[in-house]
């Protein structure tokens, strides 16, 4: 009957996810590096990434009871590569391997996916608060300056990801008749 946050619970620079996506080894699945550099970069002789030393304020969602948020997933994760120095096109660093990162499609499988919530927040600045709760575009309301405190409370669900899901095996493609079907994550708990 109380509303429930989501976010970080220790101060962090911007937005984190707010949800885990796990394999079925029970390993997670990295998302996208802001501040990473794509292969794909380095093979065309173009490498990009790397982060400002500016750390925008951490953000947690307020959600409602009984409030639903929509957050898209792209059934993708990112894989760490070492890319021979053959591989730079770029040439930028020596005869060294490069390090950067592939965004990779998971293949058809059991996955969980996992959230947690907590029962209240506070502001990492007290000079400045939070400021007011923004409303997210996909649902909830977005808190900036915020870290997640209180009761934990997790909600988890385990899929079976198929052609259904839009994910097909590295061999051929999926056949999406329609829309993927959604994913839920239930906060079933009172916090």
């Amino acid at each position: 009957m109380a509303p429930i946050y989501i976010g970080p619970r220790a101060p962090t620079c911007g937005a984190q996810p707010l949800y885990e996506v796990y394999d079925a080894s029970n390993a997670l699945l990295a998302g996208p590096d802001p501040c990473g550099s794509s292969c794909q970069s380095w093979l065309a002789g173009e490498p990009s990434g790397g982060c400002t030393a500016i750390c925008l304020p951490s953000e947690v969602t307020q959600l409602a009871a009984g409030e639903r948020i929509a957050i898209p997933w792209s059934g993708s994760y990112r894989s760490d590569v070492q890319l021979p120095s053959a591989c730079n096109g770029s040439q930028q660093v020596g005869d060294g391997p490069v390090d950067c990162s592939m965004e990779k499609r998971v293949e058809p499988g059991a996955y969980e996916f996992y959230a947690e919530a907590g029962s209240s927040y506070e502001c990492n600045d007290d000079s400045n608060g939070c400021g007011e709760c923004v409303p997210g575009a996909t649902g909830g309301c977005v808190l900036r300056n915020a870290m997640v405190t209180g009761a934990e409370s997790s909600a988890q669900s385990l899929v079976q990801l198929d052609a259904g899901y839009g994910i097909s095996g590295s061999a051929g493609s999926a056949n999406m008749s329609g829309k993927p079907l959604p994913i839920e994550l239930v906060f079933r708990r009172p916090l």
